[in-house]
């Protein structure tokens, strides 16, 4: 960035496409050779949760969406917001990200992944995978529906036709 006058403030925008979903923190730091008086305002950072949305056929937004799928094999990202998500028929897979949301599988062999909120996730018809983890006990509902499903809860979570 070159020097800076006194009081000078940049922006720096960076701009990436995710592998991966997780939590990255980016910490900045600046320095002079002069001795600085305020030295407390030196380090700056920042906490950013990033989605990889390769591979989504459906994205949602930050906000309230309705994503409905197709009746072929769906990838949705619904992301934040709480969100209506009905995945329709193929084996399909459903992030729900954070906020409440309402998932229902349908028809097909589906997973379904909760996100921090009180979700409720419905595998409907075939066998399902159900997972409502979100490291808060009591929030979520797991509903397998008809057939063989597997559903992986939080303790206190509800959980309705699951093994």
């Amino acid at each position: 960035m070159g020097t800076l006058a006194p009081g000078a403030v940049v922006t720096v925008t960076v701009a990436a496409e995710p592998r991966a979903t997780g939590t990255l923190t980016d910490r900045a730091t600046v320095g002079a050779t002069q001795t600085d008086p305020n030295s407390g305002d030196n380090t700056a950072a920042a906490t950013t949760t990033v989605t990889n949305t390769r591979g989504c056929t459906r994205v949602g937004t930050s906000g309230n969406d309705i994503l409905t799928g197709t009746f072929g094999n769906d990838v949705i990202c619904a992301l934040g917001g709480d969100d209506t998500v009905n995945a329709g028929s193929g084996n399909d897979t459903v992030h729900a990200g954070h906020g409440n949301d309402r998932v229902d599988g349908g028809a097909g062999n589906d997973t379904l992944n909760g996100g921090p909120g009180n979700d409720n996730l419905i595998g409907n018809n075939g066998t399902d995978n159900l997972d409502t983890v979100d490291g808060v006990p009591g929030n979520d509902t797991a509903n397998g529906g008809p057939g063989t499903d597997s559903c992986t809860t939080d303790p206190g979570d509800t959980r309705v036709s699951c093994p």
